[in-house]
């Protein structure tokens, strides 16, 4: 059977998206580490390695390369909440 996105870990789709986005910026991970100002190493567990990062540092990655970090599901859009409620405008 081959994974699909949701059946991967958090962990290895924030590898997969940030490795996308230093690929399409054309930036190393010490580059793109560089100018965010984070240690040079600040990638390497991510990406060498596979291991989970910390929220905090997984947020910094993300700031650094340009993709923003959801946390859970989405918010309901409003009429959908109100619906899900049983509220009427």
């Amino acid at each position: 059977m081959l994974k699909t996105q949701d059946d991967r870990s958090a962990t290895e789709r924030l590898r997969g998206l940030v490795e996308a986005a230093l690929k399409q910026q054309g930036l190393t991970s010490e580059a793109a580490a560089r100018e965010a100002r984070l240690p040079s190493n600040a990638f390497r567990s991510l990406l060498r390695r596979g291991h989970r990062p910390t929220l905090d540092r997984a947020d910094e990655l993300c700031r650094a390369v340009g993709i923003s970090l959801t946390i859970g599901a989405g918010a309901p859009e409003p009429d959908t909440e109100r619906e899900n409620k049983g509220e009427r405008r």
